[in-house]
């Protein structure tokens, strides 16, 4: 053994007298001492930590199971009255007081009612035209035809039974639309795209409704586009593809309630704006 404390001696005599030898051993056993003492020690804290750990473990589980509760009651409110649903859990901080804390929740909660999600999007107040703004800002169409923008835009609600209503969320997307997409050169404006919108979504119900007897064919689609873009034709290859797009695949509208919501859209009567 060698004691670290002492100089080197290197070069010098390794013989120790008795007295020597007996000290270096004395200070073995009095480190190794001290190591037992101080490990037992660290391990005590660390039991005692640990323990009340567990004891405080009980308190955030009950919290945590309050907070939960809390959060469905306030889903379940939206679910039937949305507006209020939103107060209860701003008031109770499960939910953030800023437009686009809620437009975000609209967006990634799955349990919340798309009927109602919808309807409330559509409101006309300013606090739903807010939040409803700040829900299409967060999707980005870049590089999407309108067919599978349309397709992304609908998955997270059902598109509202007014007309009204289906006005203001269809206007706000082609808003949107073309902001994401500022170089395409087929839609001359906003307006074009909102009326192309609005006609796709028209032909969805036209075609797959089993309420329609009468299905559009694909010359009346192309004649019912006529005009919408700046008074001129789009191409009529292109409205072909559109027709043919939405006849094979159905644009689905998200649901979770089947219940009607106020005045119905008439999509066979003048919906061009």
């Amino acid at each position: 053994y060698m004691n670290p404390n002492l100089q080197t001696t290197l070069g010098e005599s390794t013989h120790k007298t008795p007295a020597e030898d007996t000290t270096d051993q004395s200070s073995i056993k009095h480190s190794g001492s001290s190591l037992s003492l101080n490990s037992a020690s660290s391990i005590n804290n660390n039991n005692s930590s640990g323990n009340k750990e567990v004891l405080d473990l009980p308190e955030e589980l009950e919290e945590r199971k309050q907070r939960k509760e809390l959060m469905e009651t306030g889903i379940e409110m939206f679910n039937k009255k949305p507006k209020k649903g939103i107060q209860f859990l701003q008031e109770r901080n499960l939910l953030g007081t800023k437009i686009n804390d809620v437009a975000k929740w609209l967006i990634e909660d799955e349990r919340l009612d798309k009927t109602q999600v919808g309807d409330f999007l559509g409101d006309n107040d300013e606090q739903s035209k807010a939040i409803m703004c700040a829900y299409i800002d967060a999707k980005n169409f870049f590089d999407m035809d309108i067919v599978a923008a349309l397709r992304f835009f609908l998955e997270g609600f059902r598109l509202p039974g007014e007309a009204q209503k289906i006005d203001r969320l269809m206007e706000k997307f082609a808003s949107r639309y073309c902001e994401c997409n500022p170089n395409n050169t087929l839609f001359t404006s906003a307006d074009t795209v909102y009326v192309l919108a609005f006609s796709v979504i028209m032909l969805t119900t036209d075609l797959h409704s089993p309420q329609v007897k009468n299905k559009m064919s694909k010359e009346q689609y192309i004649k019912l586009n006529r005009g919408i873009s700046d008074s001129k034709d789009l191409p009529e290859e292109y409205l072909s593809q559109i027709y043919d797009e939405i006849s094979d695949h159905e644009i689905k509208m998200k649901s979770s309630s089947s219940r009607p919501s106020g005045k119905q859209v008439n999509f066979r009567g003048d919906w061009v704006k």
